[in-house]
């Protein structure tokens, strides 16, 4: 292609990520850039997606620190939860520096990390963020199901103290 746009820097990029060609797809990050384009929401997205599926979760810190734009919560909760599967701690610690930063609210990044810990045999760590989330009045939320069925939603939550799903019509 003889003259690109950032439209198609932005295919190549997303493409390779999408496809699992992460290192190809971060070539192509630099390469941009070195070509004078200015990376935008999708350029990001696409390095950062590269970065989580390759493992390489370091280099996608540097990618977001690096990011012209404020922190996302999505984007650094994601980078946990590769972190998780990864199971690098150092990274999950530092990540929860933003996210503590941005919402210090959150119950799932608190969960998150201490079973990134827990993972790893680290209960003093998992207990650690758990008396955090005491501490800071942090309860963890139940999550539900729904579904729509003749016009009628049907909810299904899990009791933790029992380990069963229970039945919630509305």
């Amino acid at each position: 292609m003889p003259d690109r746009t950032l439209v198609s820097w932005n295919s190549m990029i997303v493409g390779f990520a999408a496809n699992g060609h992460a290192e190809e797809a971060l070539v192509f990050f630099n390469l941009m850039q070195k070509e004078g384009f200015k990376p935008d929401g999708v350029s990001f997205t696409g390095a950062l997606t590269a970065c989580s599926h390759a493992g390489r979760l370091e280099d996608a810190l540097n990618v977001i620190e690096n990011m012209p734009r404020k922190l996302n919560e999505v984007v650094l909760g994601s980078l946990l939860a590769a972190c998780r599967t990864s199971g690098n701690i150092n990274l999950a610690e530092r990540l929860m520096k933003y996210l503590f930063e941005l919402d210090p609210g959150v119950d799932s990044n608190y969960v998150l990390l201490a079973n990134i810990y827990a993972a790893d045999g680290r209960w003093d760590g998992a207990n650690k963020v758990r008396k955090t989330m005491k501490d800071l009045g942090i309860q963890k939320v139940l999550g539900f199901s729904s579904v729509e069925i003749d016009c009628d939603i049907h909810e299904f939550v899990v009791n933790p103290m029992l380990m069963q799903s229970i039945y919630i019509q509305r």
